[in-house]
């Protein structure tokens, strides 16, 4: 809540919202889908001051948002105050963005050169909740090494089984967290990095069980209209979780997946493992349009600027962002 508050007072003229509306959060997505695609356009500053609108609807914008706001000063180089505020409120949810002055061209990004370095070493640690939310992650990876250590050589008698029922067991644990604290923006700490998902992903990943599928799938869709949860995120754990075959490709539209192909080291090809009718694509974008997702038209736009150009990112596409 400190850093809401932080945000509010400090950065973004809107008065603090108690709880978000579904107009709200509606108009957040519609505000960021327009900002992204003139990012793409290279209309820099009409993306700018809609990023400002779409911060005013919801308590706590997405930090990938925040994020591709902080870029977008960097490179318009505008008031240093306004970029340092932002990069503040990222490292106090928890985020390492130390590797910003390295990574980005200071001809493309004029202002990152007058970042105020302090900020990157600012003394953050976890809360409670943080710590909780991580102990699953952690729980998920130690039992997959110690299956792997100690019966990798029955694990395909042995070791299956006990990863489903521990993977089962560890998805209700932190469902019974999530149903009465819901870990949005706002606790921070929901990954390393704010171009990644959020690292409990992972244990909803490789929960194999329908029952609580479909449990942790009512929660978190919900949250969705709550401003507390990214389309996006849901997307991508949609099409994880039920694989693609000739039911599901067609809900949201797969998940592009950009490959390199490389010839050579000068030469990078990329390669969209599927393309739509016009009939398939206009169910999937009334799907989309249901969970505030831009048309499937617009994230194949999207996901090509972030592969052409690895610095802005919007899709939280891991074969991009290397999450």
């Amino acid at each position: 809540m400190k850093i809401i508050i932080w945000i509010s007072v400090l950065f973004f003229p809107f008065e603090l919202l108690s709880q978000n509306s579904f107009r709200q959060v509606k108009m957040y997505h519609k505000l960021v889908n327009k900002a992204e695609l003139n990012i793409c356009k290279e209309n820099f500053n009409k993306a700018n001051t809609q990023y400002r609108q779409a911060f005013k609807k919801i308590e706590a914008p997405f930090s990938i948002d925040l994020y591709n706001y902080l870029l977008l000063n960097l490179k318009l180089d505008t008031d240093t105050s306004v970029s340092n505020k932002i990069l503040r409120a990222l490292v106090q949810r928890g985020y390492n963005l130390k590797y910003l002055k390295k990574r980005l061209d200071v001809n493309a990004f004029p202002g990152v050169v007058r970042l105020d370095s302090s900020i990157f070493d600012f003394p953050i640690c976890k809360n409670k909740f943080a710590i909780q939310m991580d102990s699953f992650v952690i729980k998920d990876q130690q039992m997959r090494k110690y299956v792997m250590d100690s019966i990798s050589e029955y694990y395909n008698i042995y070791g299956a089984d006990t990863l489903t029922t521990f993977d089962s067991l560890n998805c209700l644990n932190l469902l019974e967290v999530m149903k009465y604290d819901f870990p949005d923006e706002s606790k921070g700490f929901i990954n390393s990095s704010p171009i990644c998902e959020p690292r409990y992903t992972l244990v909803l990943y490789h929960c194999n069980s329908w029952k609580l599928y479909r449990l942790y799938d009512s929660l978190i869709y919900n949250e969705i209209f709550s401003g507390r949860y990214a389309p996006e995120w849901y997307v991508h754990l949609f099409y994880e979780r039920s694989g693609v075959d000739s039911l599901t490709q067609g809900k949201y539209g797969i998940p592009i997946d950009y490959l390199s192909e490389c010839d050579n080291a000068k030469n990078e090809k990329i390669k969209i493992w599927k393309s739509y009718s016009k009939k398939q694509l206009r169910i999937i974008n009334k799907n989309r349009r249901k969970i505030f997702l831009e048309r499937y038209q617009e994230y194949e736009i999207k996901t090509k600027y972030e592969f052409e150009h690895k610095t802005f990112y919007f899709t939280y596409n891991k074969h991009i962002a290397y999450c």
